[in-house]
């Protein structure tokens, strides 16, 4: 399994997974530089990086006036799955009873 798949395993999208990624082998990059880094269009690259800090990612650091963003440690990637996991076992008695009553034998009465 390569990089992408395992982030995309983890939740993140492809553009999340891009500019973590660009994050990870440059860090400390402003938004132009990580539009350029990542090859995606600035609005993506600032709808993208709250998704990633709310994630717990990538974190803002202000140098002057200016903003750059890193990333933070892919150990979060485990937390984030963990969590994943959770809601599909919280979720999941519910989405066995909906199955089992669909597949549960139709009667039909003859009168």
């Amino acid at each position: 399994m390569n990089i992408e798949q395992t982030l995309g395993r983890a939740g993140l999208n492809i553009a999340q997974q891009t500019i973590y990624l660009a994050l990870l082998t440059t860090p400390s990059q402003t938004v132009a530089e990580l539009a350029r880094s990542s090859r995606l269009n600035r609005p993506l690259v600032y709808k993208t990086l709250p998704e990633l800090e709310s994630l717990g990612l990538v974190a803002d650091l202000h140098e002057g006036k200016r903003i750059k963003y890193t990333a933070l440690s892919p150990d979060r990637l485990r937390t984030l799955l963990a969590d994943s996991l959770t809601e599909l076992e919280s979720g999941l008695p519910a989405i066995k009873q909906l199955y089992d009553q669909s597949m549960s034998p139709q009667q039909v009465s003859i009168y």
